[in-house]
């Protein structure tokens, strides 16, 4: 499932609202992604300054992969090298690449 995320505090609510849906506490991500949980609950508000690596560790973690839109491979870009699957971002050890999606709680269709 593809879902569009336009800012920080998009990010955070789909990280929590995962979380949350694998049964996970702030603590237990935290140490699975080897940050602290004032990280988590940073990236969760929407912490527009978070680390992006750190973000990413903690996207591995949720078996939440990560893609990009809108890029051009015109006259003058370099080709984008292929995607080494073993350096995927959905290859972490909580979801095999299959992110659960869905609509974080409270939020209708």
């Amino acid at each position: 499932m593809t879902r569009r995320i336009d800012n920080t505090e998009d990010l955070g609510r789909w990280i929590r609202a995962e979380r949350k849906a694998q049964g996970l506490r702030q603590p237990d991500l935290a140490a699975a992604a080897a940050t602290s949980v004032r990280f988590i609950v940073e990236i969760e508000r929407g912490k527009p300054t978070a680390q992006i690596g750190k973000v990413l560790d903690v996207l591995r973690q949720l078996g939440i992969g990560l893609s990009l839109e809108g890029l051009s491979e015109g006259p003058g870009d370099a080709p984008m090298a292929e995607a080494d699957p073993e350096a995927d971002l959905g290859a972490g050890p909580r979801g095999g690449g299959s992110p659960r999606g869905g609509k974080p709680p409270g939020e209708g269709s």
